[in-house]
């Protein structure tokens, strides 16, 4: 659609209107119905052809395909259709992780690990893949049960492993994602408060070296805070839990 000079267009959630004006007192106008509705765009096309935005949503074209399949991740590319144009879209995808909040009163269960991506020790919540695999990920993707109840399954097992500690009645708390769009890896968090201690105790894999401790909740707030949680999302769930429960 081509509109003239002395043409301005007025865009907001439901109705497009096309006001035809004198250019010399466009800006009157314009003041005018910011007034009146603030939450309108105005946008002001000098013999421009306006696109609609809804045809400059990429859409998927076809089913996606996995390129490349490394131990942790799939690389993922989908072709979408952008206008008249192809573009590829890519992902990394990797099996979901969980963690735990173990809570006892004012306490909550913290444990201490060594992280060769970081080469040192860091402060974590119990927790792990969900799935030891990406073919068991997939199977289960595929399946069309609900993640969350793979998770719920795999933070039982978690905890048991490293902590020694059986949980009898788990909750689920939030899932968070990656923060960015090109990396699909969510993380689902737990609560439990009511648990009992095993006989075996802990059941570490080889290479892990874990150990754990029951801390108030102020300090794990400090932990939190002064950097001592490297998993930037964990610190984000551990305090909204603090804060709200």
């Amino acid at each position: 659609m081509i509109f003239g000079e002395s043409t301005f267009v007025v865009l907001d959630k439901i109705n497009l209107m096309l006001l035809i004006i004198d250019i010399d007192n466009y800006i009157l106008k314009i003041k005018t119905v910011k007034v009146i509705k603030s939450n309108l765009i105005i946008l002001i096309k000098n013999q421009t052809e306006v696109i609609s935005m809804e045809n400059n949503i990429p859409k998927p074209v076809g089913s996606a395909v996995i390129r490349y399949s490394g131990l942790i991740f799939d690389i993922i590319q989908q072709d979408m259709q952008i206008g008249n144009k192809i573009k590829i879209f890519e992902l990394a995808r990797r099996s979901p992780g969980v963690r735990v909040i173990i809570v006892d009163g004012n306490k909550m269960l913290v444990t201490k690990e060594y992280r060769t991506e970081i080469k040192g020790w860091d402060f974590r919540l119990p927790g792990g893949k969900v799935f030891d695999s990406l073919e068991e990920y997939r199977t289960a993707a595929d399946s069309g049960k609900d993640m969350e109840d793979f998770a719920r399954d795999a933070a039982k097992k978690e905890a048991l492993e490293e902590t020694g500690i059986v949980i009898d009645d788990i909750k689920y708390f939030a899932t968070s994602g990656t923060g960015g769009p090109t990396v699909l890896w969510d993380m689902y968090y737990f609560v439990a408060d009511k648990f009992h201690l095993s006989d075996s105790g802990q059941m570490l894999e080889p290479g892990e070296n874990i150990t754990y401790e029951w801390m108030n909740f102020y300090d794990v707030k400090k932990l939190c805070l002064d950097g001592s949680f490297k998993e930037d999302r964990t610190v984000a769930n551990i305090l909204r839990f603090l804060y709200h429960g």
